[in-house]
């Protein structure tokens, strides 16, 4: 209709422009003049002249005012349409294009170079390119499936960019910047917003996206985006409060997806009023600074920079995910909780101050702190005070709290009563709470002892300790069940030898907490009925007892009775503690699980015994006198003892001939250093004593070579 009014316009123009062309002509033609003629006549025709010169000027006047008025009418459908190439108004300064007439596209359209926008701009769903920077000091509509690419920055200083329409896009492979710039390129307070409506009423969420290769900053006094995914590489910096989550929701979730997707640590650099909602994004090293918020759509770790960050805007909501926090936390917000959510993790590297609002664990969450864990208020100085914040735990969750370091709770919040505590260091609760299940895990010594400190009416329902030793200060009637691990004592070791005048004493240390008890050892002769205090083996046999490497059978030691191989096997591996052992069983005659298995195998091991050419150990067999020697002889080698020998040491005694070949190494270092002597009577010669090297060893023999040897090479 509008095309038909102009149309029609434009044709009564041009017939009152010919009526006008008309009239001069006829005005300027030349009037006939005769002398013969009266002067009536020449009256009458110049009063009918002047008549026609005033038709003249009021016809000209028409013209003038209906072509005032058609300028007007065509002004304003400029206006309201520009959709004409014709219409286009392209100024070029300093290089750049401006564009200062309103304009609404019908193609798509590239511009290449800078471009200046000073009038709104209509994308109704095509395509606009800018070759270069882009700064709009109007609004840009995109429209339905709209489009816009910049190829350099972005800078909206006033108006908006409107993606309220379904399936908008902005390209930006630069900086986007909601503000304005100084002459020193700071940015400074702008009016330009970005203005996103959700497309799906049910769902709250909008499809539009923006895609920024640089960084997103945001200092205007005007909208920021509340909707829709936010693909940026470069970092996020807000100077003016910028709100990325919906107010009409009240929870985190349906706002902005900021997704990193940077090739090296991004920045957060948010004010304290920025409200950051879902982040996500490929790239999981992000640096904050002071402030942070948010939803977590995946796995994500921060660093705190300069080692502290708070938690504002409406929380953080973990959402499942793993949130780990490289510094020191406070929690400060005033409208939103720490979800960790069901099997969530987060992960604090230093301490975590809960100073208002809760923390919220269910079931499968799991909080980990390296340091202090504070559930308390801070004054403006910084001084504790009671608090507002809490924990809270969902009934029958059984969610876990680790913490390094000290736990303080000193709030009128909720305490994790329903969680497992796992506590490091120090546990205080200044209030007098319940709990469920507190773990006191920390490394204990005399000198770092783990405290308990708990209000009149608090009650702990099971405590339980690492470690066995008395290094916890725990209150009395505090808790109801305590637990604590039973000491792992060593074998001991004899603090004070036995003598036939003197008790013994024996000194055994736990293992894990390194404490110490004491027991008293009898003599033998008050323990086994076949050995008398007079004995000639009675100090071989205490010391061999009272040092683990012999036990009787029942109420008798049987001094007399032959020693097995297996049997020295035993006594040598009591003596070494018995060790761990890692070889295969390599004998037939051995049975594994056999009370001696692991000692032969030992021995076997290390060198000590090798079996017989059968392949059996010769399990039962009585040891010689010779064969006792060498197995000491190797132990010695094994143990670093003293391997010197006189190798003629064994030559006058009456049966030296019968020591064998393979044992006369060990029989010279054996007699050498007193571990065997010769069998005769009392003040017999040398050569009237014997060696007897093929007798059977008995285990009063066996106790006495053994005393002699490790007695020679104490230290």
């Amino acid at each position: 209709m509008r095309k038909i009014k102009k149309v029609f316009g434009m044709l009564l123009s041009v017939l009152m422009c010919i009526c006008i062309s008309v009239s001069f002509v006829h005005a300027k033609e030349p009037i006939p003049t005769e002398e013969s003629l009266a002067d009536e006549e020449i009256s009458s025709e110049v009063e009918e002249e002047s008549e026609e010169e005033q038709i003249e000027e009021e016809s000209v006047s028409e013209i003038e005012e209906s072509s005032e008025k058609k300028d007007e009418e065509t002004k304003e459908e400029n206006e309201e349409i520009n959709d004409s190439d014709d219409n286009d108004e392209y100024n070029l300064q300093n290089g750049e294009t401006v564009w200062s007439e309103k304009k609404s596209l019908n193609e798509n359209v590239a511009v290449n170079g800078n471009l200046v926008v000073k009038a709104d701009v209509y994308l109704n769903g095509y395509t606009l390119t800018v070759n270069g920077n882009l700064v709009s000091e109007k609004t840009i509509d995109l429209g339905e499936y709209g489009k816009l690419i910049v190829k350099g920055n972005y800078t909206q200083e006033a108006g908006d960019i409107n993606m309220y329409y379904n399936g908008t896009v902005v390209d930006v492979s630069g900086d986007f910047a909601l503000c304005k710039f100084d002459q020193s390129g700071k940015p400074v307070k702008g009016s330009g917003g970005l203005y996103r409506e959700f497309w799906s009423e049910a769902t709250c969420k909008s499809d539009s996206v923006i895609n920024i290769g640089g960084d997103f900053i945001v200092n205007t006094s005007a909208y920021s985006p509340n909707r829709g995914t936010i693909n940026l590489k470069g970092d996020l910096i807000t100077l003016s409060d910028a709100i990325f989550v919906r107010w009409d929701i009240g929870s985190l979730g349906w706002g902005v997806t900021i997704n990193f997707m940077g090739d090296s640590q991004q920045t957060i650099d948010v004010t304290q009023g920025t409200y950051l909602d879902k982040l996500g994004g490929t790239n999981k090293n992000i640096l904050v600074k002071n402030y942070f918020s948010g939803q977590l759509e995946d796995n994500i770790s921060v660093t705190a920079d300069g080692g502290a960050l708070t938690v504002n805007g409406r929380g953080i909501n973990v959402n499942g995910y793993v949130l780990t926090i490289n510094g020191t936390v406070i929690f400060d917000s005033e409208d939103g909780n720490f979800e960790v959510g069901e099997n969530g993790k987060i992960i604090v590297q230093g301490d975590y101050t809960q100073k208002q609002r809760n923390m919220y664990l269910t079931y499968g969450s799991v909080a980990e702190v390296t340091g202090n864990l504070n559930v308390y208020g801070l004054d403006k100085n910084g001084n504790v005070v009671k608090g507002s914040g809490g924990i809270y735990v969902d009934w029958g969750a059984d969610a876990v709290i680790n913490v390094g370091k000290d736990f303080v709770f000193n709030t009128r919040g909720y305490n994790p009563e329903d969680a497992i505590l796992n506590v490091g260091g120090n546990f205080t609760d200044a209030i007098g709470k319940e709990w469920d299940e507190i773990n006191l895990v920390g490394e204990v010594s005399k000198t770092n002892k783990q405290t308990v400190t708990i209000g009149a009416e608090g009650s702990i329902q099971k405590l339980t300790l690492k470690s066995c030793g008395d290094f916890y200060i725990i209150p009395d009637g505090c808790y109801s069940v305590l637990e604590q691990p039973e000491h792992k004592w060593d074998n001991g070791k004899v603090t004070r030898a036995t003598t036939k005048t003197v008790q013994g004493q024996k000194t055994f240390t736990c293992t894990v907490c390194g404490s110490t008890r004491t027991e008293k050892i009898k003599r033998v002769d008050q323990i086994f009925t076949d050995i008398s205090l007079d004995a000639w083996y009675w100090a071989a046999v205490q010391y061999a007892y009272e040092n683990d490497m012999m036990a009787g059978t029942g109420s008798e030691f049987k001094p007399t009775a032959n020693l097995s191989r297996e049997q020295l096997a035993q006594v040598l591996y009591s003596t070494e503690g018995k060790p761990e052992v890692t070889i295969k069983n390599p004998f037939d005659d051995v049975k594994d699980g056999a009370w001696y298995a692991k000692a032969v195998l030992w021995a076997k091991q290390n060198g000590i015994a090798d079996g017989r050419p059968d392949g059996n150990f010769g399990v039962g067999n009585p040891i010689t006198r010779q064969d006792l020697a060498i197995m000491l002889y190797k132990y010695a080698a094994l143990k670093g003892y003293n391997l010197t020998k006189n190798d003629s040491a064994i030559e006058g005694y009456k049966d030296t001939e019968q020591v064998k070949a393979y044992a006369k190494d060990a029989m010279n270092w054996a007699v050498t250093n007193g571990i065997i002597s010769g069998k005769g009577a009392k003040g017999a010669s040398k050569a009237e004593t014997r060696l007897d090297p093929a007798g059977k060893a008995n285990r009063a023999e066996c106790a006495a070579m053994l005393r002699t040897l490790i007695e020679n090479n104490k230290k």
